[in-house]
């Protein structure tokens, strides 16, 4: 069926494989039926579920599955309580029941969330039996979750300071023989857990393939040292640290506004939109404007909260008008806030923008090169942290990593962070015996400089926010300030580079997750990655999304001029240095490392990747070898893109550590 389908494609793009035969999809699939949601309703349901709950994107198992079940229960039992009288929701407490009031206690701090997580303790502990007698059918369904007997949604009490910390005393041990609760059509056990890394089967496997395989033989240049690989960052590559985190209000709205200005001349000329109207000025004829997509009130982007701010111009204060969307009309779009877009239609007298047209791609220049013919070939290796799995910090992948790059010899290796991991286990508990730069030095940087010594493989550092060592954590993100041999290059995140005349962009920041949870898709069909890689190209940005990703997705959301509220963000965006995330030209290959399913895609001329990471959890991943021969040829029938699309000539294989 197309719905089946569907959801499978949805959920296989975020990496989680499912089957039309499981009982997992039949308990997905009877989830959107019962909800009644739709296809692309239903992924972003489940992201937005289990990121809260599992600190990122979670494995598909009936135990999650079990409190999404719940979770999604209360919230309709909750409804249908609020409509209920105060004294039929009051719980009464006599001699005769007075027992239960311990277990009803326990049951609501079960459902709160665990203060001890802040700190890095695993919360969400099961109850333990409290009470000689309970019913059976207490064993096998669901605690009501806390607030729904008053009808009313409470906040998580926080554990009283002398408590001791591994030991909350409202939280009693779980027996490992817990129960699992089962949906009515099904009766499994949960999920089979992930392989370790030590017992992994697949290693060497390859996993995707863009273009010819044949080309990795052909890519390599000769091996003396005129012919080493060149690396050279673009003009605006950030090569310095800076004073970060000092924007005021008005330096951020600027930025912000330049942004829809620059973007503004280009979608127009793109577009041959020739006259733009101003937004002060109703008119009852089709007009265009350009301006900034923002969502309405709390939550995700939807066709009842879609506006769009249009500033205005010659006025010394950056002000605008804002105009609400109607696409009620079904016109095929994609959108996503801080999006910049053109809009041709009719402003009604309540405000309201009826559009007839939507564009939203603006002309990125391709990367000016001299021949593709005269280019050395070039053979690289890609890969992104974290480099250990979840128990240690031994780095064992990295070192099998390095074993292959002896072993092959790639002209290039690009490592991309966390190398030290922030969320690690480990480094959240603080069970560690030496320091953050110290793990660095001894399990990272010095392997790699042993592993390329003796060889002509140059190294490429671009460091990540997850890195507890590095001093600045903020995007973009200056390079690693180290002392290393010339062998060694760090640059910034994000950085667009040449190799050998060959354009890399590249970002460590997860911009595909946070655009995936945060775009709307009306009537889009396609391919859903290539069309977030197609947003990146056309708003010419590395991080394009405005305000910035927050695992919270209930503060509010505002516009150019706005502020969000005190959610933690899962990205500092200094906006008055914005201008070094900037695409300055389209390149040959993008690499947009995600925790979402590894790809390999041909994509407006720029051949796009994403590597996964080279560790999940305590699991294996993957990384990338990338190659273009020295006889490297246009793809493109065109002669005036002959000397500049060669995407075609570059292959790709994702392959398992």
């Amino acid at each position: 069926m197309e719905l089946d389908s569907q959801i499978i494609n949805d959920f296989s793009d975020f990496g989680i494989t499912l089957k039309a035969d499981s009982h997992l999809f039949s308990r997905v699939k009877g989830i959107g039926i019962q909800k009644g949601w739709k296809s692309d309703q239903l992924i972003e349901e489940w992201v937005a579920f289990s990121t809260k709950h599992d600190d990122g994107l979670s494995e598909l198992t009936d135990e999650l599955l079990n409190k999404w079940e719940a979770k999604l229960g209360s919230a309709g039992e909750l409804k249908q309580n609020s409509k209920t009288p105060l004294h039929n929701r009051t719980k009464m407490y006599t001699s005769k029941n007075i027992s239960k009031l311990l277990f009803d206690e326990v049951a609501e701090d079960e459902d709160e969330e665990d203060v001890m997580g802040i700190y890095g303790e695993s919360g969400g502990t099961t109850k333990a039996h409290v009470g000689q007698k309970r019913s059976a059918v207490d064993q096998t369904t669901p605690t009501t979750p806390r607030g729904v007997a008053l009808g009313v949604p409470t906040k998580a009490r926080h554990t009283s300071s002398s408590a001791t910390p591994t030991t909350p005393l409202s939280r009693p041990t779980a027996t490992p023989s817990r129960s699992y609760v089962l949906s009515p059509a099904t009766e499994s056990l949960p999920g089979t857990p992930s392989v370790r890394y030590s017992q992994r089967q697949n290693a060497g496997s390859v996993m995707c393939i863009l273009n010819d395989a044949q080309m990795f033989g052909m890519g390599r240049s000769t091996s003396n040292k005129e012919s080493l690989p060149k690396i050279s960052p673009t003009s605006n590559t950030l090569l310095a640290p800076y004073h970060y985190m000092f924007q005021s209000n008005y330096e951020k709205t600027l930025a912000l506004f330049e942004k829809i200005e620059r973007l503004e001349t280009k979608i127009c000329h793109q577009n041959e939109i020739m006259d733009l109207a101003c937004p002060s000025e109703i008119s009852v004829e089709p007009s265009v404007y350009v301006g900034c997509v923002v969502c309405e009130g709390e939550g995700h982007l939807n066709p009842s909260s879609c506006l769009l701010e249009v500033p205005l111009r010659n006025v010394h204060k950056r002000t605008g008008v804002v105009f609400k969307l109607d696409l009620s009309g079904h016109i095929p779009c994609c959108l996503f806030p801080g999006q910049v877009i053109a809009v041709k239609g009719v402003v009604t007298h309540k405000g309201i923008l009826v559009p007839s047209s939507i564009w939203d791609q603006g002309a990125l220049p391709p990367f000016p090169r001299r021949s593709i013919v005269t280019t050395p070939g070039i053979t690289l290796f890609v890969a992104a942290g974290p480099y250990t799995t979840s128990e240690n910090l031994d780095m064992n992948p990295l070192h099998d990593l390095l074993a292959v790059v002896s072993r092959e010899q790639p002209d290039v290796l690009i490592l991309m962070g966390p190398f030290v991991d922030i969320s690690h286990n480990l480094i959240k508990n603080g069970n560690l015996d030496m320091s953050f730069d110290e793990i660095f030095y001894n399990s990272v940087l010095n392997p790699i400089i042993l592993c390329v010594k003796n060889l002509r493989t140059e190294v490429i550092l671009v460091p990540s926010q997850r890195d507890a060592h590095h001093d600045f954590p903020v995007y973009p993100q200056p390079p690693f300030q180290l002392n290393l041999p010339s062998k060694v290059t760090c640059l910034a995140d994000p950085c667009t580079v040449t190799v050998n005349g060959l354009c890399i962009g590249a970002t460590s920041t997860d911009v595909l997750f946070h655009l995936s949870a945060k775009a709307m898709f009306v009537g889009a069909p396609g391919d859903r990655m290539a069309r977030l890689v197609q947003h990146i190209l056309q708003q010419q940005c590395y991080y394009p999304l405005h305000p910035v990703y927050r695992k919270d997705d209930t503060s509010i959301n505002r516009g150019c001029d706005g502020l969000q509220g005190d959610v933690p963000s899962e990205l500092n965006l200094d906006y008055p240095h914005l201008k070094h995330a900037l695409l300055p030209t389209r390149p040959d290959i993008l690499i947009l490392n995600s925790d979402l399913k590894a790809f390999a895609k041909r994509v407006d001329g720029c051949v796009a990747i994403n590597t996964g990471r080279l560790t999940k959890s305590i699991s294996g991943g993957t990384y990338a070898k990338v190659a273009m021969p020295s006889d490297a040829r246009s793809s493109s029938d065109d002669s005036k893109t002959a000397a500049t699309d060669v995407s075609g000539s570059i292959a790709v294989q994702i392959l398992q550590i």
